[in-house]
């Protein structure tokens, strides 16, 4: 279904690809003076929003897993970022699922079994 969903995402572009941050989260945003936020650390590439903001709402994870009603806020998370940045939803969904799983995927595979584990529960939920 996670690739299904990639392969879906990709063939049918929403918007025009930008320059994207690469991992954009909560620790890579900071206060400025020169600006009011500044964006540090990129991995510079070139896509469409959602997928770069699906890496935000994974943000803080172990928070949001240890949560009552984990499944309900990470669905909260997706249609207020979507919402508030004007993005599709369902793209930014698709995109969340996609990121989630393969970062998962990648933690096993490269043997850290807690992180993998935690973003594999985390997408089964969205």
């Amino acid at each position: 279904m996670c690739i299904r969903d990639r392969e879906r995402l990709t063939a049918d572009e929403a918007e025009p690809p930008v320059l994207l941050h690469g991992e954009y989260h909560q620790g890579t945003v900071l206060a400025a003076d020169r600006a009011p936020w500044l964006a540090i650390a990129p991995r510079p590439l070139v896509g469409e929003r959602a997928y770069d903001l699906a890496w935000l709402v994974r943000d803080r994870l172990d928070t949001l897993l240890a949560s009552p009603g984990a499944a309900a806020g990470a669905r909260r998370r997706i249609g207020k970022l979507a919402e508030s940045l004007e993005v599709d939803a369902d793209r930014l969904r698709g995109w969340t699922l996609f990121r989630a799983v393969e970062a998962g995927l990648h933690a096993l595979a490269t043997g850290a079994p807690a992180p993998g584990e935690l973003l594999l529960e985390f997408a089964g939920m969205i």
